[in-house]
């Protein structure tokens, strides 16, 4: 049996889901074309009768479309991937006219907008024209074919990026724009790496008197980015130094040091004899972390004093006596507080003395100060004696960190005997042939006894003694 068409057929669909067709979202569906033949009518035109197969209420989608006044375009959203803003991620816009003509250039627009709260990666547009389409450009470019493609890149949270289509129907009927987005959401966690830094630096008395103590300071400080842990710092000291408590090294030890502090450590130690005397800290922490100071050098001096006296050594009762002294430091420190004291000896009588000095009861004092290393001081004090004696003197000089010199000095005083000889005669004048009696008194009048004396008695010629 021959078969023969009446009427005409016409069908137009959208293949895609969520794809736009004049501003109305065209979901999937089903058509049934029945054809109804008659045959006592003439052959003429088909007549296609399409009906809709019956279909369930469709579900709520999350695609709105809207018009915008102030650009003219057929606005469609959606979102990914629930469809729901509320539990999605990314919103996907398309703005497209609703309707152009052939020939004629037009743009359109897709914008795609990061929704969550993470950074997203690698976000991809792609969109698929079906139609009557040909792309004429885009910012930012893709290249032309059945799928348009641009890598978008990152998205940071509530950050949007636009592209803009331009193109051209090239022919009646429906240009369908079927887009879509992928992308990746980082889940990142976040290590700090750190670099804990260990430093060390030493600090000493530069110069110093024997006598007086070294002062050691060392820093230890964390130079780097993390915490520095369990830090020990040792210093051995130089050969001939110890400690106030007599030990040869010392240790410190710091629980942990944050990033840019630094912690001081100070002590004192003492020298056993003078001499330069150098050394180093080191310290060491967690992580095999050590360092190593700078070395730094002590000079440790002492001040000797020389003490030097010349005395008159013989002179007679009650003549002035004068000691010149002079004071020394031959050592290779300075001498502080350098005191110069002579007694004056018992029975003496004090003259006086070099300007600068002060009477102290028996004690004629000069304080000099500080002498420096190869200088001196000369000075003088003068007494008397009245008595013959041998005269001990003495006198000390003392200074800050040098031992104590006392020189002693003897001078030997002595009287003088001077006698004076009186002859008196008892009876004057005498008659020639007389006789007179004379009287010889010899008196010393000096300060010392007269021994050996022999009076001498010489007459004249005419006189003779009886």
């Amino acid at each position: 049996m021959a078969l023969r068409l009446f009427g005409t057929m016409a069908l137009a669909f959208a293949v895609l889901a969520g794809c736009k067709t004049e501003g109305k979202e065209t979901p999937p569906d089903e058509r049934r074309i029945d054809l109804h033949i008659t045959k006592d009518q003439p052959a003429a035109e088909p007549v296609v009768v399409a009906e809709p197969a019956p279909r369930a209420q469709p579900a709520p989608r999350a695609v709105e479309t809207t018009v915008r006044p102030s650009d003219g375009l057929y606005w469609t959203e959606r979102a990914y991937p629930t469809g729901d803003k509320a539990t999605s991620v990314v919103v996907l816009e398309s703005g497209t006219p609703g309707e152009v003509s052939v020939g004629v250039p037009y743009d359109y627009i897709l914008r795609v907008r990061n929704i969550s709260t993470m950074n997203l990666e690698n976000v991809v547009v792609v969109d698929k024209p079906r139609g009557n389409f040909a792309l004429r450009s885009s910012v930012p470019q893709t290249q032309d074919g059945k799928e348009l493609r641009w890598e978008i890149g990152s998205l940071r949270p509530n950050e949007a990026k636009e592209i803009k289509i331009s193109g051209t129907a090239i022919g009646e009927g429906q240009v369908v724009h079927c887009a879509e987005v992928d992308w990746r959401s980082l889940f990142c966690s976040t290590t700090q790496v750190v670099k804990p830094g260990l430093a060390i630096t030493k600090t000493a008395t530069a110069a110093t008197l024997v006598c007086d103590p070294i002062t050691y300071t060392v820093t230890v400080a964390n130079t780097g980015t993390g915490t520095t842990r369990n830090i020990v710092i040792d210093d051995r000291l130089p050969d001939g130094v110890e400690t106030l408590d007599g030990k040869t090294s010392v240790r410190f030890t710091l629980p942990s040091l944050e990033p840019g502090q630094s912690k001081n450590f100070t002590w004192k130690a003492k020298a056993k004899r003078t001499g330069k005397f150098a050394g180093v800290a080191t310290a060491k922490a967690d992580g095999d972390l050590t360092a190593q100071s700078g070395e730094v050098e002590t000079t440790v001096t002492r001040p000797v004093l020389v003490f030097e006296r010349q005395g008159t050594k013989q002179t007679y009762k009650g003549k002035p006596i004068t000691y010149d002294m002079i004071v020394k430091n031959t050592g290779d420190g300075e001498a502080r507080d350098v005191v110069v004291s002579a007694e004056i000896p018992t029975g003496a009588k004090y003259l006086e003395a070099s300007p600068g000095s002060v009477m102290e009861g028996s004690v004629v004092r000069w304080k000099f100060g500080t002498m420096q290393p190869g200088t001196m001081r000369t000075f003088a004090v003068k007494i008397s004696y009245a008595e013959a004696a041998i005269v001990h003197a003495s006198a000390t000089a003392s200074a800050y960190c040098a031992e104590s010199v006392t020189v002693e000095t003897d001078t030997q005083v002595t009287g003088v005997p001077a006698i004076l000889l009186e002859v008196v005669d008892l009876t004057d004048p005498v008659e020639v042939g007389g006789s007179t009696t004379y009287v010889i008194t010899a008196t010393n009048q000096g300060s010392a006894p007269g021994t050996n004396i022999r009076i001498v008695v010489m007459l004249e010629d005419t006189m003779n003694c009886a």
